[in-house]
């Protein structure tokens, strides 16, 4: 009786290790796959940082040409007055 008693229980105790095993491994599964995507996250920001760093350069150079038009613009209105009071 005893024999049978302990025989169950290791039974059961092996079966919590097998459970747990089982458990075990899908957790390091969920482990793996986190990874990847964690992985897969990390391109996308390096992505979005190399896209965000090309449209800071594009704002840079179309803050020159407007600084550019901006002196072509009072370059013209000086001339303008030259001529204005040139001709007056």
């Amino acid at each position: 009786m005893e024999e049978e008693k302990i025989l169950f229980l290791l039974e059961k105790i092996n079966n919590n290790i097998g459970d747990l095993n089982k458990a075990i491994t899908d957790l390091r599964s969920d482990v793996d796959s986190i990874k990847e995507e964690m992985t897969g996250l990390k391109s996308e920001v390096y992505s979005v940082k190399e896209e965000m760093t090309d449209l800071k350069s594009e704002v840079y150079s179309v803050k020159d040409e407007m600084a550019g038009l901006k002196s072509e613009v009072y370059s013209i209105k000086e001339e303008m007055t030259d001529l204005k009071s040139g001709s007056v």
